[in-house]
């Protein structure tokens, strides 16, 4: 039996929770902290869980992890306010919204930040395939409508098209970064410039342009939020071949003899292959793939190009 509390209760920590529950069953207790009474929650997550909390002197003492979803802003005061409450923090992506905290107080191995792109088939596919193969350009692109991504709710209103909320593509979309970094490792140096350039009714950067640069290699990533047709891709170039990795549609093209590796996962396949991982990381079984110092170093890149 393994005791957890979520630190905010948006989209994101409704996903996981439901993940968690269908993982372990009866084998886990889920409490969910609120600073505020706010919207009652749904029947189909109060059922999942176990106490809801509204004070922090009615949580438990301690939790065998405590999960940080809430926004990003928040992310830095959270992880300070329950430190000594456990000893496994899962922060949802990214890991704060600037740089500018001083966290040389807290233990880094302690904190795993999400990356669930990582966790999808293609990605796992061609991290493999990659493995011996030598890459002289590439170019990921994240592009999407803002306004569509959350149907229910005005677009102006969400985190995303807030600064102040910690909003933004360098940070919104910092997947591309994080996996960039991990395909290829920390670039010898990089160039990132982001800034609000569509009719867009937000405060927040709408695109970001980056450059990584390699001893063997350069990598450009472009990031938006006013791209009607939904892309994610990453185009890779290799002497004797040109690779597309689609992650919408869960494939990858091998141009050159026409080959396409078709992968068959619905959205949520990721994010439940990442919990699966987390609950062996807090079995110690696995070491921490994305600690609070590796999480510091893509997002200072992600959002001023500097590590």
């Amino acid at each position: 039996m393994i005791k957890v509390c979520f630190v905010g209760a948006g989209s994101i920590g409704k996903r996981h929770i439901r993940n968690l529950k269908e993982l372990l069953k009866d084998q886990i207790k889920i409490h969910i902290f609120r600073h505020e009474r706010g919207d009652i929650l749904a029947e189909d997550i109060l059922s999942l869980i176990d106490a809801e909390i509204f004070d922090k002197e009615d949580a438990d003492q301690k939790y065998d992890a405590i999960f940080v979803t809430n926004p990003t802003i928040m992310h830095y005061d959270t992880i300070r306010e329950w430190w000594d409450r456990t000893e496994h923090f899962f922060v949802e992506k990214p890991i704060y919204d600037c740089l500018r905290y001083d966290d040389s107080m807290l233990e880094g191995d302690k904190i795993y930040v999400a990356c669930p792109l990582r966790y999808s088939l293609v990605y796992q596919y061609i991290k493999e395939y990659l493995r011996n193969k030598s890459v002289i350009s590439a170019r990921a692109i994240s592009s999407s409508y803002l306004p569509e991504w959350r149907p229910d709710q005005d677009y102006r209103e969400v985190y995303s098209a807030k600064t102040e909320l910690g909003g933004g593509v360098n940070i919104d979309l910092i997947h591309e970064w994080d996996y960039i970094v991990d395909l290829f490792g920390f670039p010898q140096f990089t160039a990132v410039y982001s800034g609000k350039y569509s009719s867009l009714e937000i405060t927040s950067n709408d695109l970001s342009v980056g450059i990584a640069g390699y001893a063997d290699k350069l990598v450009e990533i472009h990031l938006d939020y006013f791209g009607k047709r939904p892309v994610r891709t990453l185009e890779l170039f290799l002497n004797d071949d040109k690779i597309m990795v689609d992650y919408i549609k869960n494939n990858i093209t091998f141009e050159g003899n026409y080959q396409v590796v078709q992968f068959d996962e619905d959205a949520n396949d990721k994010y439940v292959r990442e919990m699966e991982y987390y609950l062996q990381l807090l079995a110690g079984n696995k070491e921490n793939v994305n600690d609070l110092r590796k999480a510091k170093e893509v997002l200072g890149i992600a959002i001023g190009g500097k590590r």
